[in-house]
């Protein structure tokens, strides 16, 4: 329960990170046919966050939350990264190999370093939580909260928008950075046993 707590609190705090990393991912020149197919599938994202009742929220959270949080990870944290560590990669590396393929994978590739820095941070919650739960539901907290932002806040907000530099505040990336350096660290700290062993 301690973790499962610390790994929510740890993926909140990672937001201003996750946009500071999809900002500097939008400067990356990228081929016509790439920006598309992210164009593409960004205008899909967008239609399914047309939500207009509690119902609708329930089902979107279901689809976009829910279901990817316990299919991905299982898939990339349970077997993927499990299966590198069986193959005598050491933890870092299955962790980072493991979430390289989970960013590649979703073909987007203008969000790919901040997908990277999500798969990252969903390893290490496996490798030193000791459990694939907190990865699934940081997962969900991660995608989650982003769609019932976009519900709540719709009419003050287009949380479907990327971001811009302009938009981006640079004292809430600060402070947020911090803490969640700090937050990260008591985690590790709190299963220093564990990890020691790794």
């Amino acid at each position: 329960i301690r973790n499962i707590g610390l790994a929510i609190l740890i993926t909140i705090l990672s937001w201003p990170l996750t946009q500071f990393l999809y900002l500097v991912n939008m400067e990356i020149p990228m081929p016509d046919i790439l920006v598309n197919m992210e164009d593409s599938t960004n205008g899909l994202i967008e239609q399914m966050l047309q939500i207009n009742s509690i119902p609708e929220l329930l089902f979107v959270l279901v689809l976009m939350a829910l279901t990817p949080a316990i299919g991905e990870e299982l898939m990339f944290r349970g077997l993927f990264q499990r299966i590198l560590r069986y193959n005598g990669l050491n933890v870092h590396l299955a962790v980072i190999v493991s979430a390289l393929i989970f960013s590649t994978i979703h073909m987007q590739f203008q969000g790919f370093m901040p997908r990277f820095f999500l798969g990252l941070l969903l390893g290490y919650f496996l490798a030193f939580g000791g459990s694939l739960w907190i990865a699934i539901i940081a997962h969900f907290i991660f995608n989650g909260s982003q769609v019932v932002l976009t519900y709540f806040a719709e009419d003050k907000m287009d949380l479907t928008a990327s971001p811009q530099w302009e938009d981006f505040n640079f004292v809430v990336f600060a402070v947020g950075t911090i803490l969640f350096g700090l937050a990260s660290y008591y985690f590790w700290n709190q299963n220093r046993v564990e990890t020691d062993q790794l």
